[in-house]
């Protein structure tokens, strides 16, 4: 007497399902693949609520004020054209985009002298690109708020908007800038090579996207503004 066996459940289909997407994808990179879409939310949310609430403020003309009058707003003030070095603020990130991306490929290709002086250019195009974001700081606040009209909410919010946005960025790359020395002293001492280039692909990874976030938050305010 032979014994029955279940039949074996139907196997589903090859369609990629019992595949790992991460698979192959080394521990470090994933991590900071998904910092990076946690910043991109974060940098996404900040920009497009602030776009939001400047559009619906802007086209707001009346209030009602605590006696329950409907006040009519004068026309909001235009905001002051934003400063020029944030031309020149763009062009460094960019070029120090490109120079974190020599050391990287130099890393790949173990030329020494290209990993040391891509990492020293980024490093110091960092600082100087923090320099001018400053100096655009103090310039928009003194432009901004020396016409501003303190009862018109919505400039007031348009003209904070370049402060929040800018300084956001700013922290990052502050934040940035701290891995970016440690790469820059292990490139002086030689530490990477075609088999030892882990950390300086991320910093790059991080520093490609600071750039990207920028281009993209400095396009909005131009036209914001």
């Amino acid at each position: 007497m032979t014994e029955s066996r279940p039949n074996p459940a139907p196997s589903l289909p090859d369609a990629g399902l019992d595949r790992d997407p991460f698979r192959g994808m080394k521990t470090g990179t994933l991590g900071m693949t998904i910092f990076l879409i946690s910043l991109a939310a974060l940098f996404g949310a900040t920009m497009i609520g602030w776009l939001i609430m400047a559009i619906v403020l802007r086209n707001r003309t009346t209030f009602i004020d605590d006696a329950g009058h409907e006040v009519v707003l004068p026309p909001m003030p235009d905001l002051p054209g934003l400063p020029w070095l944030l031309w020149v603020s763009t062009l460094v990130i960019l070029v120090s985009s490109g120079t974190i991306q020599w050391a990287k490929n130099s890393a790949r290709r173990d030329h020494q002298p290209g990993v040391r002086w891509g990492a020293n250019l980024t490093l110091m195009l960092g600082f100087v690109f923090l320099a001018l974001q400053t100096v655009c700081w103090f310039q928009w606040v003194d432009r901004a708020w020396g016409a501003m009209d303190a009862s018109h909410d919505a400039y007031r919010f348009a003209a904070t908007g370049f402060l929040v946005l800018s300084g956001l960025h700013a922290a990052h790359v502050v934040g940035g800038l701290v891995p970016l020395i440690i790469v820059a002293v292990r490139a002086r001492a030689g530490r990477y090579g075609p088999a030892n280039h882990a950390g300086l692909d991320h910093v790059a990874l991080y520093w490609h996207f600071l750039d990207v976030i920028w281009v993209i938050m400095f396009l909005g305010l131009v036209v914001a503004g």
